[in-house]
C-alpha cells in the first residue's frame, strides 16, 4: 500500500519537521476542548501558523506522492 515519504526532498524534511512542532504545540488543548469559546481563534491560529512553516508543502507532497503511486499501479 501506500507509505508517505516525508524525507523525499530537503524541503518536505523541513515543513515536516516544522509543522509537526506546530501540530504539538495544538493538538492536545484542541483534542480536549481546552480553548472552550477561544478555539475557532486557536484553529485559524494553528492553521496560519501551519501555512507559514510548510503546510502546503506537505500537501503538495502527499498529492504527488498518491499520484505516482495510483500511475504505478495502472501501468
Amino acid at each position: 500500500g501506500f507509505v508517505f515519504d516525508t524525507q523525499a526532498t530537503p524541503e518536505l524534511v523541513n515543513a515536516y519537521a516544522a509543522v509537526s512542532a506546530i501540530q504539538s504545540e495544538y493538538i492536545r488543548p484542541l483534542m480536549h476542548g481546552a480553548y472552550g469559546a477561544e478555539t475557532e481563534a486557536k484553529l485559524q491560529e494553528y492553521w496560519t501558523k501551519a501555512e507559514a512553516a510548510g503546510a502546503r508543502v506537505i500537501q503538495q507532497a502527499i498529492i504527488d506522492q498518491v499520484q505516482a503511486f495510483l500511475d504505478a499501479k495502472n501501468k
